[in-house]
């Protein structure tokens, strides 16, 4: 499989991934989901140009992700998969577009409706139905911001909140 690490990130693209998780998980590239990002040309240009000339990223609306990923998938490549929120991975997934078995949930900034359930975790009831339906369908999600550091798993608190 072509896709090294799916991750949710409040940020997209930051240091973090580019000089952390990279050191840990193969990328030729990175595919960002989002539609809104996918709409804004200046704010996506700041994103591709963050990463590094050896990193080409994508940002690609969840309608274009389902056409594109499998391509992706079966290409020689390494891929990252970064969306902004799970839910986004939840529409690729409810479409039969397949990313892997785990996902990296990094920072979740705290918003007026959301739970804070973790450090840098702060979710919305509908991401953690998400995260919920990523459990149901045997996908581990490990909330991690960076490799070293411990980080929890939703297979650990879900009961707190179901």
């Amino acid at each position: 499989m072509a896709i090294t690490l799916v991750r949710v990130d409040d940020r997209i693209i930051h240091g973090q991934v580019l000089t952390q998780w990279t050191r840990i998980y193969k990328c030729d590239g990175i595919i960002v989901v989002n539609d809104n990002l996918s709409e804004n040309k200046s704010l996506g240009n700041v994103y591709k140009n963050a990463a590094p000339e050896n990193i080409k990223v994508h940002i690609f609306s969840v309608e274009k992700t389902i056409r594109k990923l499998p391509e992706a998938i079966k290409s020689q490549k390494n891929y990252f998969l970064i969306s902004k929120t799970p839910l986004e991975l939840k529409t690729l997934l409810e479409n039969n577009i397949s990313f892997g078995n785990y996902i990296v949930y990094g920072p979740s900034s705290y918003r007026d409706n959301t739970t804070t359930i973790g450090a840098n975790q702060s979710l919305t009831k509908d991401e953690m139905d998400a995260c919920e339906f990523f459990f149901k369908n045997n996908i581990d999600i490990d909330f991690k911001l960076i490799p070293n550091k411990k980080g929890f798993k939703w297979s650990e608190i879900r009961e707190k909140y179901y």
